[in-house]
């Protein structure tokens, strides 16, 4: 038992000497193997060329040029003055909007607050990621200038080693001395410089973490906001100002905001400086332009009376010059502050109120004048955000303003008789009324929350409604601004040298009008669902809903995918309207082209248009081209067996379009049916008989069948007429007599001339016949009874009689 025990330890002890060996090997395997690559021969930094001596001269002079250019621009530093002189604004502007910040979260800001606030820092972010970018320019420039100088300095003074040796002459000797020395002060200047951006950037990067940290604490305030809409965030309004209660100093609170309020201001004056200058501008050249336009649109009036509606638009220019600059003060003003776009807001929405008072019915006077009463408490309010006592008194004031404001215009008698008489609304009756509607309970909900204490839900509801109010207001303005621009402009060069102009003004005035007005509304609509924060819940919600795929087979189709193609798809068809509208107006008329050719191009430019569009559809869908090419194969296989007729009339209708033998309007026969050709189709072709009856005709029966046609090279047509007199008659004084009353109609042909014979030689009587021919095809039967009547009356006159 001991001997079997001695054995196992020995196997034991063995198994862990070899199991301790291989560990070794395996560790020693990769030091071993990682040793060469620890350590690879470094690559022999290239050593500096010397200048070849009867090059030193030329080169000391290019060194020099160099020492020169860096010494300019280390000089003309832009980047370091504007940072050096703007940095302290901009930490001054952060320090004073992170106090107003840190006053308004510490409320119950609404999520409009919040917004506001976030564009502003987001004004800020920009701004100090622009100039980090700017720093890292130059500081790349300031690294690659030193490496040139080192690289210049290395090679001078290998250069100077060599030229001892070669004993140059004192001069030159100096001139290389004279370059070494003068590299050296330039690299100080370079790398001091180099620090101070380096300097720079910290600095600017310490400022850019508070900015990140105010987004930061703005985004948590909204995601709370936006979870407690419902919940209660802050006293009843009669128990503000109590010790403890936010608003409680007032006073203090005050100086701090407008002192946060005009610091933001003037910082960001300072870095904006020419946005007014921008704007008098604009607004000059608009002034200018409708003042020009107001001398012809009285004369232009007589001439359409549609252009009525237009002339208030020009009667008070620099009113409407300022209500159009309005929709362009978020491109003019990028991310302003809240006290800019207020004072904005308010030099713009007066001269609105101005121009709608010449555009409105004066019984609707009141909606304007609430609305600018509405707006300037409303920005009084987000101005004072930060005054939470002060803030919510005036929300409550706006609350109950609005709430008596919507019955008196629900109860109003008046303003219920102008909407019925429709006359010059400032809206359609209805959305006005309806908006009211929905504005009463959102008002009466927001001013019970605000004095319960539901501070955010009470903003959300406040805010929308009267915002949406005032905006509709200055887009109404804006659009009948345009509205009259559009309609001088249609009346003026160059528009005016467009026949497709002159000849449907009114009815592109009216497109125009309708674009405008969807474009306003849909402005409107944007801005009000983001009032109510559903702008980007619907957002979501859309997108989610149109990338929702549904597999069928190997095929995966999605809302967006089938929505891309319906619109490519309609897309073609008005492109292929515009483009055969423009060509029938504008380029057709300006070319003698033959007939039948213009509707081949425009059919043709038709066909190419909606193929386009399906293909781009399909793109749209997603679909895969080589399964379309699977497809196409089926297709013709297909076409060997079921559809030989179909393809048979789409290619008879090409060869219709191209060849041209039969042509839109053109008179053929086929088989019994004659009448006028009014449209070759894809398969088949629609001809309108004499008795009004349309007949449809496949195509390929074109091309195979004989077809008369009866104005293929012209559009004159033989009149036939016969009669017969008795032999007595002089036949010669006849036939001349027939001549004659043909020649004398003024629908008769002179080329060729009428002509009449002798046609037949009977037992007791001759038959006499007239041939006559008219340009007047479409009313060939009438010019014959014309001619049947007039020989009549002569040979009754002549005494000729007939039998």
């Amino acid at each position: 038992m001991s001997h079997t025990l001695r054995i196992c330890l020995t196997l034991a002890c063995l198994a862990l000497c070899c199991a301790g060996h291989l560990r070794a090997q395996a560790a020693a395997k990769p030091a071993a193997s990682a040793t060469p690559e620890a350590s690879p021969t470094a690559s022999p930094t290239p050593s500096p060329t010397p200048v070849p001596l009867p090059d030193v001269v030329a080169e000391a002079n290019n060194t020099a040029r160099t020492l020169r250019d860096v010494g300019t621009s280390l000089a003309s530093d832009e980047v370091r003055t504007k940072i050096l002189d703007e940095l302290p604004t901009l930490t001054r502007d952060i320090d004073a909007r992170t106090a107003e910040t840190n006053k308004v979260l510490a409320g119950s800001p609404s999520l409009e607050m919040l917004g506001e606030l976030d564009k502003e820092w987001q004004s800020l972010h920009d701004t100090a990621q622009g100039w980090s970018r700017d720093l890292v320019r130059r500081a790349t420039e300031l690294d690659a200038q030193l490496a040139q100088l080192t690289r210049l300095a290395d090679t001078w003074r290998v250069t100077a080693v060599n030229a001892k040796s070669a004993n140059l002459p004192p001069e030159t000797s100096a001139q290389i001395d004279t370059v070494m020395g003068s590299i050296q002060p330039t690299r100080d200047d370079l790398e001091n410089r180099r620090a101070e951006i380096l300097s720079l950037q910290s600095r600017l990067a310490t400022q850019e973490n508070r900015i990140e940290t105010a987004k930061g604490l703005i985004r948590q305030a909204r995601e709370q906001a936006t979870g407690r809409l419902l919940e209660r965030g802050s006293a009843p309004i009669w128990q503000l100002g109590q010790a403890g209660e936010p608003g409680s100093d007032l006073a203090q609170a005050g100086e701090t905001t407008f002192s946060a309020q005009a610091s933001t201001m003037s910082g960001y004056l300072q870095r904006q400086p020419g946005g007014f200058l921008i704007h008098a501008g604009i607004i000059t050249l608009l002034v200018f332009a409708l003042r020009w336009a107001r001398r012809g649109i009285r004369r232009w009036v007589e001439q359409d009376a549609g252009l009525q509606r237009s002339i208030p638009v020009f009667e008070v220019p620099i009113s409407a010059a300022i209500a159009l600059s309005a929709l362009l003060i978020g491109v003019i003003y990028p991310q302003a502050p809240r006290v800019l776009r207020a004072c904005l807001g308010a030099v713009v929405l007066i001269p609105t109120v101005i121009l709608l008072g010449r555009l409105v019915d004066r019984r609707h006077f009141p909606i304007l004048y609430a609305s600018v009463s509405f707006w300037f408490v409303d920005e009084l309010r987000l101005v004072t955000a930060s005054l939470p006592a002060v803030a919510r008194w005036l929300l409550a004031m706006e609350a109950l303003a609005g709430l008596v404001f919507a019955v008196w215009l629900l109860r109003n008698e008046r303003l219920a008789a102008a909407s019925k008489e429709k006359k010059r609304p400032l809206h359609p009756p209805e959305p006005i009324q309806l908006y009211t509607r929905v504005a009463l309970p959102c008002l009466a909900a927001a001013l019970v929350a605000n004095v319960l204490g539901y501070v955010s839900l009470a903003n959300l509801l406040a805010a929308a409604i009267l915002r949406g109010a005032y905006v509709a207001v200055v887009v109404y303005g804006a659009v009948r601004v345009l509205e009259g621009l559009a309609a001088v402009a249609f009346e003026t060069r160059p528009l005016t040298y467009l026949r497709m102009v002159r000849n449907h003004r009114a009815l592109l005035r009216r497109r125009t009008v309708l674009v405008f007005q969807a474009l306003g509304g849909l402005f409107w609509f944007d801005l009000f669902l983001g009032q109510l924060q559903l702008r980007t819940p619907l957002l979501g919600w859309g997108k989610a809903v149109l990338n929702a795929t549904l597999t069928i087979g190997s095929l995966q189709l999605s809302l967006g995918h089938v929505l891309a193609f319906s619109l490519a798809v309609w897309a073609s068809f008005l492109v292929s309207r515009f483009l055969r509208f423009l060509l029938e107006e504008d380029v057709y008329e300006r070319f003698n082209l033959p007939r039948g050719l213009p509707y081949a191009v425009s059919t043709l430019l038709h066909y190419l248009v909606l193929v386009a569009g399906f293909f781009i559809g399909l793109a749209a869908l997603g679909f895969d081209m080589t399964k379309f090419t699977i497809l196409a194969g089926a297709f013709s296989v297909g076409v060997g067996f079921g559809l030989q007729n179909i393809i048979n009339n789409f290619v008879s209708g090409l060869i219709l379009l191209f060849e041209r033998p039969i042509k839109v309007g053109d008179v053929i026969q086929v088989d019994t049916a004659t009448g006028s050709v009014e449209r070759i189709g894809i398969r088949a072709s629609i001809v309108r008989t004499m008795d009004g009856s349309e007949v449809i005709i496949p195509n390929g029966t074109l091309i195979s069948s004989q077809v008369i046609n009866w104005t293929l090279s012209d559009r004159q047509r033989v009149i036939v007429i016969q009669i017969n007199v008795t032999r007595e008659v002089d036949p010669a004084q006849a036939t001349q007599l027939l001549k004659r009353i043909a020649q004398e109609h003024p629908r008769v042909a002179n080329h060729p001339a009428p002509q009449a014979y002798v046609s037949t030689l009977g037992a007791g009587s001759l038959t006499l016949e007239l041939r006559a021919w008219t340009e007047s095809y479409d009313d060939w039967l009438q010019i014959r009874s014309d001619l049947i009547g007039s020989i009549n009356q002569r040979l009754t006159r002549e005494n000729i009689a007939l039998v």
